[in-house]
């Protein structure tokens, strides 16, 4: 039984992971002062912030050492260099990130990016 929680590590650390990378997103600057992409990022403080990295970083933390680190660390920046690459291309095209923008990024992290990811970062990660 110790491949199952090499199953769900990476899916889980995805989904987290997809939600961080998206208030990352969410606090860069908005195309447009009134636009939904505005109206979100307005609630997201820099202790705001800070809390949400938490728990992300926890996880992290604790894959690296109970897993393969270098893989999870590998997948980690691979995802981290896709939002930017998001947030680049929504600055170039619109402006700034629009309320399109997020839900986007937000489909395009989630569901393809983190699981794709996880997966040709190797399922089952092996525990150490």
């Amino acid at each position: 039984m110790r491949i199952l929680p090499g199953l769900i590590a990476p899916f889980t650390l995805a989904a987290v992971l997809a939600r961080w990378l998206i208030i990352i997103v969410a606090r860069q600057r908005p195309a447009r002062p009134g636009g939904l992409g505005a109206d979100f990022a307005l609630g997201l403080t820099p202790l705001t912030l800070t809390l949400a990295a938490l728990i992300p970083l926890a996880l992290i933390v604790s894959l690296t050492f109970n897993f393969d680190g270098w893989r999870i660390l590998r997948a980690v920046l691979f995802a981290h260099l896709v939002t930017f690459a998001v947030i680049a291309l929504a600055r170039a095209r619109l402006g700034g990130v629009t309320g399109d923008a997020l839900g986007r990024a937000n489909q395009r992290l989630a569901v393809q990016a983190g699981e794709v990811l996880f997966m040709v970062a190797g399922l089952p990660l092996k525990l150490k």
